[in-house]
């Protein structure tokens, strides 16, 4: 949630966060805890997914996002919405979209992810405001020094029960053992044979 509003509530003034690579875990979970906890906070008023159009599906079937785009559609959004940007993807071409597309209307861009590994590219000149990194340890810091480390943990807890009992109802959890399967598993991984529904858990012994 710090990634975007651990000190800024309103989200930068935003009416959507953006979030590439929407069926990769990681956004996936951020778009649970935004969904989740959107009647008290009241914010974000639009989730937006952005993903490979052999996803746009399933995505759509979650239910964690308002509205779900595929990446060839990125421009079909509303350039004068103020939006927010996650990015998960690390694609520098779908980054340099969404600068170019929103301009000043991207009122903040984090850079989280690159589950697009193989299409990174730079960061540097892009129309609209300066991507930032996220880096986890610095606002974890900056959380535990609020609530304290006990609180914190805490907190995470009570976020961390509903989003496990949501994924429980689409997540599949596959095993591999032995380091031929694990190898095979990370290759897979790495060619995007894995499906966003399929959860790996492997084990070298």
């Amino acid at each position: 949630m710090r990634i975007l509003a651990g000190y800024q509530p309103d989200f930068f003034g935003a009416e959507q966060v953006i979030l590439t690579s929407a069926s990769s875990k990681t956004a996936l979970g951020l778009a649970f805890m935004l969904n989740h906890q959107r009647e008290s906070r009241g914010q974000p008023k639009v989730l937006t997914a952005l993903t490979s159009p052999g996803n746009v599906e399933f995505v759509r079937g979650l239910g964690y996002y308002d509205r779900v785009v595929a990446y060839d559609e990125l421009e079909t959004l509303d350039a004068g919405e103020a939006s927010v940007s996650v990015d998960f993807a690390g694609n520098g071409q779908v980054l340099s979209r969404l600068h170019e597309h929103f301009q000043d209307q991207l009122k903040f861009s984090s850079l989280v992810g690159a589950s697009h590994w193989d299409q990174r590219g730079g960061s540097k000149g892009l129309p609209g405001p300066k991507p930032e990194l996220f880096f986890a340890p610095k606002y974890w810091e900056q959380a535990a020094g609020e609530y304290g480390t006990a609180g914190l943990m805490q907190r995470f807890a009570a976020l961390w029960a509903p989003l496990v009992a949501s994924m429980e109802g689409w997540m599949t959890i596959n095993e591999a053992r032995g380091a031929e399967n694990v190898a095979k598993a990370y290759e897979d991984t790495l060619e995007g044979r894995v499906s966003p529904d399929q959860g790996l858990i492997l084990t070298l012994q």
